[in-house]
C-alpha cells in the first residue's frame, strides 16, 4: 500500500473517530446523564416514599397505648426555640422510652402555664426564667423546678429605631420615649436589661406600648414616623426585615449573656412522683438535640411549615443563628455537674436566676426579690445528675461546652473611634478625692460589681471617661482625668475584664470627680 492510501485510510479513520467522538459528546453522554439523573431521582423519591412510610408508621406506633409505660403532657408555644420539642424525633424518643407525649400550646399565657404545672394537668413545661420567677412571685409560690436549661437568644431578640431619632440608648431618656413590644415576653425582659444596666432614668413609669405580638411590632414601625422616639422590640424574623431598611439600626440585643434564658421546668410533686420519666424526658431531649445540632436552620424551617408561616431559607437561617441550643454537656455545666475544665465557659444558671430577678425587681415588674433570696431553690440537677453519672451519650460525636463569652480581638485607635455607641451604664457614683486619682473601698466595690455586669456584655467595647474640676490648671485636670479613668481600668484588667475590651480616657474636664462608663459595638 502506498503512502497515499495509508494517509488517506489514517484520515479516513480519524474522521470516523472524530464523529465518534461527536456523536458521543451531542447524542450519548447527554442521554446517559439524564438517564443517570433520572435513575438518581428515582432513587431519591422512592427514598423520600420510604422515609414517609416508616414516619406514618412511627406515628402510628406513638399511637399505640399498650406500648407506654407513662404519658407526659408538655406546656409551651409557637417560639421557634422549642422547635425540638415539637419535633417528631422527640416524640418518636420519648416513644422508644415507652412515654406517650401531648403538647399543649398556652399561646404564651404563662399564668396559665404555671397553673397547668401547679394542678398537674401540664406537669412539665418550657419557662423563660423572668416569666418563671415573675409569675412565681404574683403567685406567692414556686409550683414547679428548673431542670434542664434549653436554649438562650443570642442575638434574635433585638431593640431597633430609627437612627437619627434615636442614636443610642442614652436618646431614650427621655418622658417622650416608648419601648413598643409584646408584654410579659422576651421582648419586655430584655427592654427591662436595657432599664436596668443604662441610665433611663428619665422614661415614664410605665414606658411600655403594648402590641399582641411580633407582627404588630413590624406593623407599629411601619405606621410611626421616622422622627418618633420609639424603640421597636422584637424577634426574628422581624429583627431581620425591620433592618432592611437602612435608616434603621440595632440599639441593643440579647447579646447581653444569660438573660433571655429557655428552661425546661417540671412540677414539683410530679417531679417527687415520677423521676425515672423526668430523667427519661431529658435523655430522649438531648439525644433528638443531638441529631438537630448539624442544622437548626432545617429544624426551624420545618418548625415553621408545620405551624402553616413557612420561612424563606434566609429567615431560618437568621432565627438559627440567633438561638443557642444547649446541649448535655453544656447542661451539665450550667448546673455546676462538670468536671471539664471547659465549664468556666458558661454561666452557672443560680448567677442566671440571680441576675434575671434583679432585673425585675430593679424595674419594678415585680415588687421584691422574685427568687427569695434563693437562686438555686429554683433548680434541681438530679435529674441531670442521674444522666451524668450513668454515662449518657445522646449519640455519636463527642459534644464539647462552647464558649459563650468569645475573646474580643484589640481595636487600633481608628476602631475605637468608630464604634457604634449603645449607651452609658448606670452605675453608682465612682467618685475621688479632690486632685487625686486614687480608689477609695467603696470605689472598688462599684467596680467589682461592673466586672461582673461586664461579663454580661461579652460582645461590647468600654471606655471609662475620666473627669475633674474646671478649676486651676487646664492641663493638671485634663491629667487628672486621664488618670483617674485609667486608675479605673487597671483595676478593671485585675477584676478579669480583658484589656483588649478597655480604653481610659480624659477628655474635658466637667466639674465632677466621677467617672462615667461608656459601651459600644463594632459596626455590624
Amino acid at each position: 500500500m502506498t503512502k497515499g492510501r495509508i494517509l488517506a485510510v489514517c484520515l479516513i479513520w480519524l474522521g470516523i473517530v472524530g464523529l465518534g467522538a461527536v456523536a458521543w459528546k451531542v447524542l450519548v453522554a447527554p442521554a446517559r446523564e439524564r438517564a443517570a439523573a433520572e435513575a438518581l431521582a428515582e432513587r431519591q423519591r422512592l427514598q423520600e416514599e420510604a422515609e414517609a412510610r416508616q414516619r406514618a408508621e412511627r406515628i402510628r406506633a406513638t399511637r399505640d397505648p399498650s406500648r407506654y409505660d407513662a404519658s407526659v403532657t408538655l406546656a409551651l408555644d409557637s417560639f421557634s426555640g422549642y422547635a425540638a420539642l415539637r419535633s417528631d424525633r422527640f416524640r418518636q424518643e420519648l416513644a422508644d422510652r415507652g412515654v406517650r407525649l401531648t403538647l399543649k400550646d398556652d399561646g404564651a399565657d404563662y399564668a396559665a402555664r404555671l397553673a397547668a404545672l401547679a394542678d398537674g394537668t401540664a406537669p412539665v413545661a418550657a419557662f423563660t426564667v423572668d416569666a418563671l420567677l415573675k409569675h412565681s412571685h404574683l403567685r406567692g409560690d414556686s409550683p414547679a423546678v428548673i431542670v434542664a436549661v434549653l436554649d438562650e437568644s443570642r442575638g434574635g431578640d433585638a431593640i431597633l429605631a430609627y437612627r437619627d431619632a434615636v442614636p443610642s440608648l442614652d436618646a431614650l431618656n427621655d418622658p417622650a420615649a416608648r419601648f413598643v413590644l409584646v408584654p410579659d415576653s422576651p421582648s419586655e425582659t430584655l427592654a427591662r436589661v436595657a432599664m436596668a444596666r443604662f441610665d433611663l432614668s428619665d422614661l415614664p413609669p410605665d414606658p411600655f406600648e403594648p402590641v399582641a405580638d411580633a407582627a404588630e411590632v413590624f406593623r407599629a414601625y411601619q405606621n410611626s414616623p421616622a422622627s418618633a422616639k420609639r424603640a421597636y422590640v422584637a424577634w426574628e424574623p422581624q429583627v431581620s426585615k425591620m433592618l432592611e431598611n437602612p435608616a434603621m439600626h440595632r440599639l441593643f440585643d440579647s447579646g447581653v449573656r444569660g438573660y433571655i434564658l429557655d428552661v425546661l421546668v417540671v412540677s414539683r410533686d410530679y417531679l417527687r412522683k415520677n423521676p425515672e420519666t423526668v430523667r427519661k424526658v431529658l435523655e430522649a431531649y438531648f439525644t433528638a438535640n443531638h441529631v438537630f445540632r448539624k442544622d437548626y436552620s432545617a429544624l426551624v424551617a420545618a418548625d415553621a411549615v408545620a405551624a402553616g408561616e413557612p420561612l424563606t431559607p434566609e429567615q431560618a437561617d437568621a432565627v438559627a443563628d440567633g438561638v443557642w441550643w444547649h446541649n448535655a454537656a453544656e447542661n451539665y455545666a450550667r448546673f455546676g455537674l462538670s468536671e471539664d475544665r471547659d465549664a468556666r465557659r458558661v454561666q452557672y444558671l443560680e448567677d442566671a436566676v440571680t441576675n434575671i430577678a434583679g432585673v425585675l425587681r430593679r424595674t419594678g415588674a415585680t415588687d421584691g426579690d422574685s427568687s427569695g433570696g434563693d437562686a438555686a431553690a429554683f433548680f434541681y440537677s438530679g435529674a441531670l445528675k442521674a444522666l451524668r453519672d450513668e454515662g449518657f451519650s445522646p449519640g455519636p460525636g463527642e459534644e464539647t461546652v462552647r464558649n459563650d463569652v468569645a475573646e474580643l480581638p484589640p481595636l487600633p485607635e481608628e476602631g475605637w473611634a468608630g464604634l457604634l455607641p449603645i449607651g452609658e451604664l448606670d452605675l453608682p457614683d465612682l467618685s475621688f478625692a479632690p486632685g487625686r486619682s486614687a480608689l477609695s473601698n467603696r470605689s472598688e466595690r462599684v467596680l467589682d460589681n461592673l466586672a461582673e455586669t461586664l461579663a454580661d456584655f461579652p460582645t461590647a467595647y468600654v471606655t471609662v471617661r475620666g473627669n475633674a474640676a474646671r478649676r486651676g490648671d487646664p492641663e493638671a485636670n485634663r491629667l487628672l482625668a486621664e488618670a483617674r479613668a485609667q486608675a479605673a481600668v487597671e483595676y478593671l484588667v485585675r477584676a478579669g475584664v480583658s484589656p483588649n475590651r478597655l480604653r481610659a480616657e480624659g477628655g474635658e474636664p466637667s466639674g465632677s470627680r466621677t467617672v462615667s462608663v461608656l459601651v459600644g459595638r463594632p459596626a455590624y
